[in-house]
């Protein structure tokens, strides 16, 4: 049976949903030991960083910096970080690959195409996300329903 998860500004219902995302959690942790979750730092990612870094608090936390982030991005994850008095760990795309897209692209490269565009998201986000879950047996996303 679901145990609520006390926020009163959420509903009734709310906190269920809450609950039982946190049993799911803490399942994930009882099953898998090494659980992480891959915070893309998004509206509803505060959600689920919330649940974990409140009530399960052994998951791991990390997003991706691919060094194309708004300031904006990282006054919330400072934000973050002092609130919860936790630290996410930031994964960054490897210097060298990074190097060599931009020679081969430039700087802007993925404006000219497909190809450049998946190029680049290839070292940016695919190599790093990646690094990002080595070593885990299980990882987080949070994907909506409507998704």
């Amino acid at each position: 049976m679901s145990q609520q998860v006390a926020t009163p500004s959420l509903t009734e219902h709310q906190q269920a949903k809450a609950a039982a995302s946190v049993e799911r959690l803490k399942a994930a942790v009882a099953e898998y030991g090494q659980v992480t979750y891959s915070n893309s730092l998004g509206a509803e990612s505060m959600v689920l960083t919330d649940l974990i870094w409140t009530h399960v608090p052994e998951i791991d936390i990390f997003t991706l910096d691919t060094g194309r982030l708004n300031e904006e991005t990282y006054t919330l994850v400072d934000r973050l970080e002092g609130r919860y008095k936790r630290r996410i760990r930031i994964v960054h795309p490897e210097a060298a690959d990074i190097e060599a897209y931009a020679r081969e692209h430039g700087i802007n490269g993925f404006y000219n195409g497909i190809e450049q565009r998946h190029a680049c998201c290839h070292v940016r986000k695919i190599l790093p996300f990646k690094r990002g879950i080595a070593g885990f047996k299980a990882w987080v996303t949070g994907v909506r329903h409507e998704q």
